[in-house]
């Protein structure tokens, strides 16, 4: 596993345990959620930003325009994902694993 993956996936895992203390502390799954969205927004959109005001250098570029344009709309849309996408596929998600688990119990 190349080290940006377990990267990634260390801050997933991380995100994941982040919500399940909160929970566990009494905090309502939703807000649970939306603390820990919250948390994360701050990192994700200053890297994305400075990723793409590194690709605006390339701009100018005849040669690479189309490559500075595809970039800085990857980081833009992958970042619109992370942020907004993620957190809502993974509410019913993780609540309805929740409610299984709090059922069987």
């Amino acid at each position: 596993m190349s080290p940006l993956v377990a990267e990634i996936y260390g801050l997933d895992y991380e995100g994941q345990i982040r919500v399940a203390r909160q929970v566990r502390e009494g905090v309502d799954f939703k807000d649970a959620v939306k603390r820990s969205a919250a948390v994360r927004a701050k990192p994700i959109v200053l890297t994305g930003l400075a990723a793409m005001g590194g690709a605006f250098y390339i701009l100018d570029d005849p040669i690479f325009t189309e490559l500075a344009v595809s970039l800085i709309f990857g980081i833009f849309v992958s970042t619109l994902l992370t942020l907004v996408i993620i957190p809502v596929v993974y509410y019913p998600a993780m609540h309805e694993r929740l409610h299984r688990i709090t059922a069987v119990s």
